[in-house]
């Protein structure tokens, strides 16, 4: 998977391609099977970047035009481009608040957030959303995880079947750091409304996640001990929910944890041979690798393994 903030080409055929649309990437449809247009914003309800050209495609484009064959209206397009995402074996998300938005903080309405991200998804045709929740305040206040199940139940009254993912922060899953809990606090109450984890394992500081064991089996750097993977499930967090969030490039990366791909791909087959994990790799951000060689290296060593034991996920 991989989230599209921005595009590096604004032209209506850099556009198609920088979304990763099949039949205009330069990616291969098996690259990704999930694709987050960052960001939806709580405060106002809106979209913005690649959320909003999805939501008023015919306003900011001529996709319209008859070259293009997709429509003549925005809900027109969205569902052409949709089938074709879906037809390749691709959902397409949208990802909510992000780095730059802490609704718990701001005293925005849970239910009425949750609410509004559902009615979002339902009414730009799109498969679901991601909870980029970023609020590290109100984590730290304990009352980031009330938010957080509020939010989930909310979501989930209005579209329950659709798609919904969260992204904490790797550190969000501290077992000691949190006095309510953190993440783990949330997956016990609402985990069976979240279909999975993208974990950011970057920008943690000194929990840098960049060693196999750091990222897999044993956390011990910086103040957030026992967040890797192996850690978090041994903690009830389901292993296969849990996938592992990294930068395409160093640059993609504001201070520590990124990876080279072909290493992680690695670590991802030692995971499975290891202790079974086959959840996943997700990436920040496909316009950095939109050839998808990156995503292919991080990934294929786990998916031959995982394919070859009949265990991979969808």
């Amino acid at each position: 998977m991989a989230y599209i903030d921005v595009v590096n080409d604004w032209t209506d055929n850099g556009i198609l391609k920088g979304l990763g649309i099949p039949g205009y990437a330069d990616s291969q449809p098996s690259d990704y099977n999930y694709v987050m247009l960052a960001f939806w914003f709580c405060d106002g309800n809106k979209a913005l970047d690649m959320a909003l050209y999805w939501q008023k495609f015919s306003e900011h484009t001529n996709l319209t035009q008859s070259r293009f064959g997709l429509g003549s209206s925005t809900q027109a397009i969205q569902k052409v481009l949709k089938k074709k995402f879906n037809d390749a074996g691709i959902k397409i998300l949208v990802s909510a608040f992000g780095a730059t938005e802490w609704p718990t903080s701001a005293g925005l309405d849970a239910t009425t957030c949750g609410k509004n991200l559902a009615q979002f998804v339902i009414d730009n045709n799109l498969d679901g959303a991601d909870a980029d929740w970023e609020d590290n305040a109100a984590m730290n206040a304990g009352t980031g995880e009330q938010w957080l199940i509020d939010f989930t139940k909310a979501y989930r009254s209005v579209s329950p079947d659709t798609i919904l993912a969260h992204a904490p922060q790797g550190p969000y899953f501290s077992g000691t750091f949190y006095k309510n809990g953190g993440y783990g606090t949330v997956d016990k109450a609402v985990g069976d409304m979240i279909d999975f984890y993208f974990i950011q394992f970057y920008n943690q500081g000194l929990t840098s996640y960049d060693t196999y064991e750091e990222l897999f089996t044993k956390t011990t750097k910086g103040a957030f001990p026992g967040t890797s993977i192996k850690e978090i499930a041994s903690r009830g967090v389901p292993l296969q929910k849990l996938i592992v969030g990294k930068p395409i490039v160093h640059a993609d990366a504001t201070n520590t944890g990124w990876v080279d791909q072909g290493t992680l791909g690695a670590w991802g087959e030692r995971a499975f041979n290891e202790f079974g994990w086959y959840a996943g790799m997700g990436h920040w951000q496909y316009k950095s690798g939109q050839d998808g060689k990156a995503i292919r290296d991080a990934i294929t060593p786990l998916k031959n393994k995982c394919v070859s034991a009949g265990k991979c996920k969808a």
